[in-house]
């Protein structure tokens, strides 16, 4: 692991990262296959540990175990991120539709 711990929660991010090598874990979640590692990215560079379920609220992630956390790197991250972002803005854009047809 070349990435340096945290001053705050310095022990829960060397146990995640401990346990995936300091290795993303995506498998194909951001839409990239991963063809050139076996379906999961492995990229050891710009990673952090964020959920498994990047959708949760962060007043939640912030309360999640070691097994609840896995390691990101930015390119995977940012693009489960994205597509979550753009769910719930159609889930809300629905929601308003049918709202104001009333």
């Amino acid at each position: 692991m070349s990435a340096r711990a945290p001053i705050a929660g310095a022990a829960l991010w060397t146990a995640v990262m401990g346990r995936n090598d300091g290795a993303c874990t995506c498998a194909a979640v951001c839409g990239n296959r991963h063809r050139d590692s076996g379906g999961v990215c492995g990229r050891r560079d710009a990673v952090t540990v964020a959920p498994r379920d990047l959708g949760v609220p962060l007043a939640t992630a912030v309360t999640l175990s070691v097994g609840e956390l896995t390691v990101w790197c930015e390119r995977c991250r940012a693009a489960v991120e994205a597509a979550i972002r753009k769910a719930r803005r159609e889930a809300n854009a629905a929601d308003y539709a049918a709202d104001s047809l009333f």
